[in-house]
């Protein structure tokens, strides 16, 4: 579910810039079990097993989704969500959108019900009993969406405690925040060129500081699921080395998002 969700990221229209290239958009919507198998080797860096392990561990609380692209994307994380919620690994998940389109395809209120009205409205039985499903777990508050301004401010989520320390709050009472897509994990890392080797949680900054030197509260862990559209990456399991065998297999894989990561940070003492 989670690599679901993670190439789901792909469906982007930076990447789907021509609506009438069948073969694109069947590349970046199949998602079957066999296709995603066949990709398992462009995962660059893979904590599926760390973050399943917490998982199991923290059952039935909150987790929070900070979203990317809406379409077929967002239909993707509304299949993770509620495969949370039916497994007991949640209580509620809360879902953090944007107030505006910052990007053309950015998800907002609108965006999020208009795909969840859209499954219920299907003919097509299973896609309309997920549709009818959300609807009420948006009723019953296990379904929750909110888009604060400071999803739509320059400034890197290093900033966050002091910018929106309201926001900062909020998220402490989660104990999973899932961060979708490129920009998420663009401002996550602060945007900088980092030596690729360089740990995630390093790389994230004030959201890893152990709480026992950080007076507020403290972050709960972090997962982000990223296909990778832009410069910034770190966490590389063969560091330097691999990046310069990808420099030299496909000199664009920092930009095609034909690679991913699925990177993990959680404290122990948390």
């Amino acid at each position: 579910m989670l690599q679901l969700a993670l190439w789901g990221n792909r469906a982007d229209l930076s990447l789907i810039n021509d609506l009438t290239a069948q073969s694109s958009i069947h590349e970046v919507s199949n998602l079957s079990v066999e296709a995603l198998a066949s990709q398992n080797s462009n995962i660059l860096a893979n904590d599926t097993v760390k973050a399943w392990n917490y998982l199991e561990a923290v059952k039935g609380k909150r987790k929070d989704i900070i979203l990317d692209n809406s379409g077929f994307e967002l239909f993707t994380d509304l299949l993770l969500a509620d495969w949370l919620l039916q497994h007991n690994h949640a209580s509620s998940i809360h879902f953090h959108g944007k107030a505006i389109p910052w990007f053309v395809s950015d998800t907002t209120q609108s965006d999020f019900h208009w795909v969840i009205d859209q499954c219920a409205a299907q003919i097509h039985p299973e896609m309309q009993s997920f549709g009818l499903r959300w609807k009420n777990y948006l009723n019953e508050s296990k379904f929750v969406f909110s888009a604060h301004p400071f999803w739509t401010t320059p400034y890197p989520y290093w900033h966050l405690l002091d910018v929106a320390p309201d926001l900062y709050a909020d998220l402490a009472k989660s104990s999973l925040t899932i961060f979708k897509g490129d920009l998420n994990y663009r401002k996550l890392v602060y945007d900088c060129d980092w030596p690729v080797d360089t740990s995630f949680s390093s790389a994230i900054g004030p959201l890893a500081l152990d709480p026992k030197s950080n007076s507020a509260s403290h972050f709960p862990p972090v997962l982000a699921l990223r296909t990778v559209k832009s410069d910034p990456v770190v966490g590389l399991q063969g560091g330097i080395v691999q990046a310069s065998k990808l420099d030299t297999i496909d000199k664009e894989w920092r930009l095609n998002g034909r690679y991913a990561l699925i990177q993990f940070h959680y404290s122990t003492s948390k």
